[in-house]
């Protein structure tokens, strides 16, 4: 068996489920579970910036291999796929290079969207939570703007690889102006469900990723819909 191709699988599906915003812990156990199915066992460190793994080979050699884990943010679909592949490997045991080809089809199968439906997401996902909230036809079209100025700063900071805090803080600060001042001016009748709706826009990011903001923006619209039509109907 070829053990440095084996730690090479084990470290490069840590990587990527690191890459994709898994805990440290999810990303030490699959490694361990991996390179354990082959009766290979091993020591896993992993950080938030790191992951290594060393093993003892069958000639009695040690081998490690270290992968520096670079800013990213979640991807939970991508985490997902890895994750079924993950257990797939442990309960068939291919063969090694078999496997790493499981793993490139895998990363290659994984959706990614234009900068223009990522936009498009944040536009529409200020919509829907405003509706959400009650908020009128202005204020949802006012969310939907703030919530696009929310995409653009996100992407700005995200290019130069800032702190998520100080991104947060950035894009909360940007947003907040327009919308005040449009209700200062009479243009927005309800601020707080704009804002509300548009700092969610935030909040889906942070916990889906960029990858999945666009599909969950159609489903928060359809959903806002439905119970605004419903709340309608019952009045």
């Amino acid at each position: 068996m070829d053990y440095y191709l084996l730690t090479d699988l084990a470290a490069t599906m840590g990587y990527h489920l690191a890459m994709s915003g898994a805990e440290t812990f999810r990303v030490e156990d699959t490694i361990h579970r991996i390179l354990l199915a082959y009766g290979v066992e091993c020591e896993v460190f992993a950080i938030p910036n790191s992951v290594s793994v060393s093993l003892e080979a069958a000639n009695g050699k040690p081998l490690m291999i270290m992968r520096r884990i670079g800013f990213h943010g979640n991807d939970l679909e991508k985490m997902e796929k890895l994750n079924a592949l993950s257990r797939q490997i442990c309960a068939k045991k291919p063969a090694v290079d078999e496997a790493m080809e499981w793993l490139h089809e895998t990363l290659a199968s994984c959706r990614t969207y234009s900068t223009g439906a990522f936009y498009l997401g944040n536009v529409l996902v200020g919509i829907g939570f405003c509706l959400v909230f009650g908020g009128a036809l202005s204020d949802c079209l006012w969310a939907g703007l703030i919530g696009l100025i929310i995409g653009l700063v996100t992407r700005f900071m995200d290019r130069r690889e800032a702190n998520p805090f100080f991104s947060t803080i950035l894009a909360s600060c940007l947003m907040a102006l327009p919308a005040y001042a449009a209700a200062g001016l009479g243009w927005l009748k309800s601020p707080d469900a704009a804002i509300i709706g548009a700092l969610l826009v935030n909040a889906f990011e942070h916990s889906f990723g960029y990858y999945l903001l666009f599909p969950s923006a159609i489903v928060m619209v359809l959903l806002a819909g439905i119970v605004t039509l419903t709340t309608k109907s019952a009045e």
